[in-house]
């Protein structure tokens, strides 16, 4: 908007300007009959006409500016939310759907990746909550009662291979998980263009769950910390 009010500023200078122009065009002339003081009220009003019609132009100018301005500060705002929205998708989600769909190079392949990605994902998590509530495992992640770097670590990168039973205190082998992981990646070999091999593409979705798995928790175990240390401990307060 400093732009737009600097515009405005040299309008009125501009305006000025005109006027004294044609001010002293009508006193430098000299003035010999009544036909020639007639014939320069005319042109006064001529110029005078002319410089209201080059103002009000400026001033639609100035106007267009001003709404460019407001269109561009919107979609400024829009792309933000969107990037803020895609940053918290590859944080939860590095392999979700939403990023297939991104890295595609035409648009029936996006539509393609994303449904491939988005089955697989349903099923995944169909076939692990079934296996997890036969079973009466807790899936949730939880934070180390420990202290030091290492030890946190080695707890978030165990604890995507073992979870907790019905008891909360016995840990037990993650089978859910990766057989969840495993039958997506074998199921969705039937959708997949070309030829593809069921077990090849099942143990490749459960070699993507141990790494992503382990990533995860780790953000999540380390998450406070990063927080406190890119706020200069002001967000969230120690307790």
């Amino acid at each position: 908007m400093g732009v737009a009010h600097a515009t405005r500023r040299g309008v009125v200078l501009l305006r000025r300007a005109l006027m004294l122009l044609i001010a002293f065009m009508v006193l430098a002339r000299p003035v010999s009959a009544d036909n020639g003081l007639v014939s320069q009220q005319e042109q006064v009003k001529q110029h005078l006409a002319s410089a209201a019609a080059a103002v009000s132009d400026l001033d639609q100018r100035i106007a267009g500016f001003e709404r460019s301005i407001a269109d561009t500060n919107q979609r400024i705002q829009w792309e933000r939310q969107e990037l803020r929205m895609l940053a918290r998708t590859m944080y939860a989600e590095p392999e979700s759907p939403l990023l297939a769909a991104f890295s595609a190079s035409t648009l029936s392949q996006a539509l393609t990746r994303f449904g491939s990605r988005y089955g697989e994902f349903v099923i995944a998590n169909t076939l692990q909550s079934a296996g997890n509530a036969a079973l009466g495992y807790e899936p949730r992640y939880d934070l180390c009662r420990c202290t030091g770097f290492w030890p946190r670590t080695r707890h978030a990168i165990a604890r995507n291979f073992v979870t907790y039973n019905r008891t909360e205190r016995e840990r037990r082998a993650a089978i859910p998980l990766y057989a969840g992981s495993f039958g997506a990646g074998m199921i969705s070999s039937l959708w997949l263009p070309g030829h593809r091999n069921p077990w090849k593409e099942g143990a490749y979705s459960a070699l993507v769950q141990a790494g992503l798995g382990s990533g995860v928790n780790w953000a999540s175990e380390f998450a406070i910390d990063i927080f406190r240390k890119i706020t200069n401990n002001r967000y969230p307060k120690p307790e």
